[in-house]
């Protein structure tokens, strides 16, 4: 174009682009572009498990700091081989996590619903279960074995790796022991036994010896 008659040419800058994380994975290549006249913003290239891809965030001598896919910015800066770089922004994914703890509890909840956001800390839990008979040993991905996110405590045990929108993680027990002494007319324990929670007394009453009685259950 020509400005007081004498011949310009508009100005050229690059744009390049930036994965936001060292854990994304992808390329996005980058572009020449050319002041006031279009130039559109690359769609996203990248994946960041857990992460959801959000806009871009210009880097460099810039009009303005977000950007989109598909914006024209053609007229991104005034400078004349400048080199943006739109970065990448993400947000962490979110999962509803229930928390079930199975069984005839004396305290707490059967069921319980937090929200754990991926690569941070769970949140700690402000109440656990206890069940009659049993002792808790954590929360876990599995109804048995699995991995454990959560102590007895209530207190997490690692960041949060799991990218759903909706997950159980299940308490799981040991039955609690408990030692029975055998006792005869004169008050001597004659006998000792560990038995566990839930031993019908039909099983102490075969094992008593003769002329004795269980004190302790």
């Amino acid at each position: 174009y020509q400005s007081n008659g004498i011949a310009c040419m508009p100005i050229k800058f690059t744009v390049k682009y930036d994965a936001g994380s060292a854990d994304a994975v992808g390329t996005v290549a980058e572009m020449t572009c050319e002041y006031d006249r279009v130039c559109t913003v690359k769609g996203n290239g990248y994946t960041w498990t857990g992460h959801t891809f959000q806009n871009w965030k210009c880097e460099g001598d810039c009009v303005k700091e977000l950007w989109q896919s598909g914006d024209d910015i053609g007229g991104g800066t005034t400078v004349a081989d400048a080199v943006l770089t739109l970065v990448a922004q993400w947000t962490a994914n979110k999962t509803n996590v229930v928390l079930s703890a199975t069984g005839d509890l004396v305290a707490g909840s059967n069921s319980a619903l937090i929200e754990a956001e991926y690569g941070a800390e769970l949140p700690v839990l402000t109440e656990v279960p206890a069940k009659l008979g049993y002792a808790l040993t954590g929360f876990w991905d599995a109804e048995s074995g699995g991995v454990q996110y959560y102590d007895v405590n209530g207190n997490g045990l690692k960041t949060w790796d799991k990218n759903l929108g909706k997950t159980t993680l299940y308490a799981q027990w040991t039955i609690n022991n408990y030692t029975v002494n055998f006792v005869n007319n004169a008050g001597q324990t004659v006998f000792t036994k560990v038995y566990p929670y839930g031993t019908p007394a039909s099983t102490l009453e075969a094992d008593a010896p003769a002329n004795t009685a269980p004190t302790a259950y």
